[in-house]
C-alpha cells in the first residue's frame, strides 16, 4: 500500500515532527484511514476519544543537528483503555513470561526519548487486545508504534512483531494463531536498509 499520495494531500498538516524522523499520530491516522479503506473497515473515531498531548518534544534530528532556535514538537495520544502484552519468545512460536500493561509507557514523557512511550518501545512480541474482531499481525519498525493503537477499533487481537528484538521467524506464530491479515508497516528508508528482515525467513 502506497501511502504517498495520502500523505501529499495533507502536506500542510503536522503529520510529521519537525525535529524527529517520524511521523506523527496525525500522519499515521492518515496512513491507517487508508488501509481501512483498502479493507473496509469502519476507521478508529479520533473525536469519540481523549486525546493527550506531550510537549517539549526533540527527536532525533535534533539529536543530530542541536540546532539552537528548533522548535520543540507535541506528540499526541488517545487515552485507551486496551492491553498490551509484551513477551519474552524463548524459541519459536513460543511466547513466554508475558508482561501486561498499557499501550503507552507514560514515564518515558519525562525523558529524553518521548516517541518511545508509544507501545514501550520496540519489543520483539508484543499483543495488544482490541475492541473489533479478528486478529492481524503486524511486522514493523517504529513508524507502527503510533499506528497500532489505531487497530483497536477493528481487531480483537492485534500482534507487533519487530525483528531487531525477534529473531525465531513466523512459520509457527502464524500458525498458532491463523491471522485473518498480516501487515508489513515500515518507513521507506528503513525498510531498503534494515538488516534483520533476513529473520523473517529463518526455519520455525
Amino acid at each position: 500500500m502506497d501511502v504517498r499520495q495520502t500523505l501529499a494531500e495533507h502536506k500542510d498538516e503536522y503529520i510529521y515532527y519537525r525535529t524527529d524522523h517520524h511521523w506523527t499520530s496525525l500522519g499515521a491516522y492518515y496512513a491507517y484511514q487508508q488501509l481501512c479503506g483498502t479493507l473496509s473497515l469502519t476507521p478508529f473515531d479520533p473525536a469519540a476519544h481523549t486525546a493527550l498531548t506531550a510537549e517539549n518534544f526533540y527527536g532525533t534530528h535534533y539529536s543530530k543537528a542541536r540546532t539552537w532556535n528548533a522548535v520543540p514538537d507535541t506528540i499526541t495520544y488517545y487515552d485507551l483503555p486496551n492491553s498490551l502484552t509484551i513477551y519474552n519468545v524463548t524459541a519459536a512460536g513460543q511466547p513466554a513470561d508475558g508482561q501486561t500493561t498499557g499501550l503507552y509507557d507514560t514515564d518515558k514523557l519525562n525523558v529524553y526519548d518521548k516517541y518511545a512511550m508509544f507501545l514501550h518501545g520496540n519489543n520483539g512480541l508484543s499483543r495488544i487486545e482490541g475492541d473489533g474482531t479478528g486478529r492481524i499481525l503486524v511486522i514493523k519498525d517504529s513508524y507502527a508504534n503510533c499506528f497500532a493503537p489505531y487497530l483497536t477499533a477493528n481487531y480483537a487481537q492485534i500482534d507487533v512483531v519487530d525483528f531487531r528484538n525477534y529473531n525465531y521467524g513466523l512459520d509457527q506464530l502464524i500458525a498458532d494463531n491463523d491471522y485473518d491479515q498480516i501487515l508489513v508497516l515500515y518507513s521507506f528508508d528503513s525498510f531498503k536498509s534494515d538488516p534483520y528482515l533476513y529473520r523473517a525467513g529463518v526455519a520455525g
